[in-house]
């Protein structure tokens, strides 16, 4: 019974469809868009609906909400879902809380000792525990201009709203078959350590230095990079692109 409202919800969103002052505000800041066949741009408008109508977006540090915010969030969010063959959007999460520009949050690290130490950072984004996306809209709007340096926040943390999916936050997102599971981390683990050994040497690197941090980080920083630096990582690591390619349904080369 709660599927079918649920569904008839989604419809009656879908149907009310985007208004021509909203679907210009997609083509102004999700650069993808004009590169998509007609029946993906049709395909992510619907998911966009779905996505407006089943998360909240909350305005703090000051930002005035807007449909612009809303709509470029929800389209870069909405992408990573395009190649997907089912609907399940995001099913945990909640709301999405969007500051005008970088933030400060209380942090607490276990340190040698068994010491806490608390302190404060300053962050563009993070993921919470599947339940909300914090980001910083500042960010979003350098990035959207900038999408082929291999660089956005929005898809960042989204990867890990995917990766959560799984039950837990460790690089492996829901893969859905056990088959699939070794040959994620036949691929994949080399490369993390080999991202980490580079990082340590202070050589330059395709994918972020960032994701040398963990697997986590690591899926999320290769999610930016497949979609911003598809041609660079399909010649440099291959396997892994075909990897991404399979759990995303998308070959971002198209849209270069």
């Amino acid at each position: 019974m709660f599927n079918y409202f649920k569904n008839r919800r989604r419809r009656r969103a879908i149907q009310e469809s985007l208004s021509e002052e909203q679907s210009k505000f997609i083509q102004k800041n999700f650069d993808f868009y004009a590169k998509l066949s007609l029946n993906q741009q049709q395909r992510l408008r619907d998911l966009i609906c779905i996505l407006l109508l089943e998360k909240k977006f909350i305005a703090c540090g000051g930002l005035k909400m807007t449909d612009e915010v809303k709509l470029t969030i929800a389209a870069f969010a909405c992408f990573l879902h395009l190649g997907f063959p089912h609907d399940h959007l995001y099913p945990y999460l909640h709301s999405i809380y969007v500051y005008p520009h970088a933030y400060r949050t209380k942090v607490r690290r276990l340190v040698a000792g068994n010491f806490v130490l608390e302190g404060e950072e300053v962050r563009l984004g993070e993921s919470w525990h599947k339940a909300f996306v914090v980001l910083a809209w500042d960010q979003i709007k350098m990035e959207v201009q900038s999408i082929h340096e291999g660089h956005n926040v929005v898809l960042h943390e989204f990867a890990h709203q995917l990766d959560q999916e799984s039950g837990q936050m460790n690089g492996t997102p829901d893969l859905e078959e056990s088959a699939r599971f070794a040959v994620w981390g036949r691929v994949l683990s080399p490369l993390f350590l080999h991202l980490r050994d580079e990082v340590r040497k202070h050589h330059p690197t395709l994918v972020d230095r960032y994701g040398s941090t963990n697997e986590a980080e690591f899926f999320a920083v290769l999610t930016e990079t497949f979609f911003g630096k598809p041609r660079q990582l399909k010649k440099t690591y291959p396997e892994a692109y075909r990897l991404l390619q399979e759990f995303y349904g998308q070959d971002p080369i198209l849209y270069c």
